[in-house]
Order: C-alpha cells, then structure tokens, then sequence
C-alpha cells in the first residue's frame, strides 16, 4: 500500500483572523485551556543602582595613585 501526496508541515498553518474572531464569538471559552499558573505569576524587576557615568564618575573614583 502506498501513500501518495506530499509531506505535511511541521507547524499546523494558522487560522485566520476573521475565522478565530467568528469561533470567539460562537464558543467564547475556548481560549480558557490555555491559562496556566505561569501566566499569574509576577516577574520582579531587578533594582539595580544608577552608577554615575562620564566626568561625574570619574571625580567619585577611589584611587590609590597620586
């Protein structure tokens, strides 16, 4: 037996936009089986200090050498 045709691809072709809004409309909950708890979780932003940069850094500098 053998199979005739072409090989599919490796990502199923996405729907188009009016087609998604029109199946939104018709089931709207169906976006609800792709919540999960990483979605709910809140990244913290990392504080980091403003150094001083150009001439103002460099009459901050702590140097040994003079």
């Amino acid at each position: 037996m053998a199979i005739k045709g072409s090989k599919l691809p490796q990502r199923p072709k996405k729907r188009a936009k009016f087609i998604q809004r029109k199946l939104n409309l018709v089931s709207p909950g169906t976006w609800l089986c792709d919540l999960t708890l990483e979605r709910y979780e809140v990244r913290e932003k990392k504080i980091s200090k403003k150094r001083p940069r150009g001439l103002k850094a460099m009459g901050h500098m702590d140097s040994d050498s003079e």
